[in-house]
């Protein structure tokens, strides 16, 4: 998702040419109507040799590709592609001479800090006090993109909140959007710290332009409760919103339940250990360094909704035409 919209992006912005890194089964149908504008190459950030066909001597790197999901089976796959994937983009682009590495990280890595104070990016980080596989596995590429950087690597990073904005149904954040377009009745009693891709996008355009290097950057506009995050997406989709609470100390009662579920479905876990510490937590994050330093204005959380909303619905529309006609 993040990806299209960057591509994208730079391609309004008048800069190329664009190359994106993409895996056989990527889903590139949100850049289908400019295919002959990107220069695609075939390959996975696993493949360190297939990435040196790919990276030129005063590229600079966008690495935005990494693997989300808070189920503990995924664990060993979240730290080969989050982890010995940045690796090998970073020893590629020290190797083939890079002139820059955006590399996109996430609010996770942070971890937790104390009630009522906003997170910045001086918080000292603790790897032991992560609460998910995700996050940890995403601390640890930071590393080796810091590891690079004192390898004379130019790169700079930034850590985006929950990045809303339109892809595949099963893709990211739009997981979400899924869940309120089923019309479910549940939702969680918390709340979520969120940033419109656009805008990921914009500040990625800017750290491309300026001199940033060695810099991290907190990229996240608003927090939202879950009851008004499905609300708004329930409205921009004309369907009813989840109006079921279930409050944090019955997660672990739906936990059990879900795992019955699983074991008569087969089905992937909809609540998780790691995704009942999150609902626990209540972080504020401040993005004031990347407003002070790039000059950033973010939209707002119902505008990334309801541009998310349009696009998955023109989605759906043209999937149906494309079914139509090949019947």
């Amino acid at each position: 998702m993040l990806g299209s919209c960057v591509t994208r992006h730079f391609l309004d912005k008048g800069v190329g040419p664009v190359k994106a890194l993409v895996r056989a089964n990527s889903d590139l149908s949100h850049l289908e109507d400019i295919p002959d504008k990107v220069q695609w190459a075939r390959g996975d950030i696993l493949d360190q040799v297939g990435l040196e066909k790919y990276i030129d001597e005063g590229d600079t790197v966008i690495h935005c590709a990494a693997m989300v999901s808070y189920d503990q089976k995924d664990k060993m796959e979240l730290f080969r592609v989050n982890v010995e994937g940045t690796k090998n983009v970073v020893n590629v682009c020290l190797k083939k001479g890079a002139a820059k590495l955006i590399h996109v990280s996430s609010i996770a890595s942070f971890g937790m800090k104390n009630p009522g104070e906003a997170v910045t990016e001086d918080h000292k980080k603790n790897p032991a006090a992560l609460k998910s596989n995700y996050a940890l596995s995403k601390y640890l590429a930071e590393m080796e993109v810091w590891r690079g950087n004192i390898e004379g690597l130019n790169a700079v990073m930034i850590n985006p909140s929950v990045i809303i904005g339109p892809a595949g149904w099963n893709n990211s954040s739009v997981k979400l959007f899924r869940y309120v377009w089923n019309e479910n009745l549940f939702f969680i009693d918390g709340a979520m710290n969120c940033v419109d891709a656009r805008d990921v996008a914009e500040i990625v355009y800017r750290l491309y332009e300026g001199d940033f290097n060695g810099q991290q950057f907190i990229v996240s506009a608003e927090r939202i409760a879950y009851k008004d995050l499905f609300e708004k997406i329930a409205k921009g989709f004309n369907k009813k919103p989840p109006r079921i609470k279930v409050p944090r100390a019955a997660l672990g009662v739906v936990s059990v339940l879900d795992r019955v579920r699983r074991f008569v479905t087969g089905g992937r876990p909809v609540i998780t250990t790691e995704i009942k510490r999150a609902a626990k937590g209540s972080i504020q994050f401040s993005s004031e360094k990347v407003r002070k330093e790039l000059g950033v204005d973010f939209r707002s959380i119902e505008d990334a909704i309801q541009w998310t909303c349009d696009e998955l619905i023109r989605y759906n529309d043209r999937r149906r035409i494309k079914a139509a006609n090949l019947r």
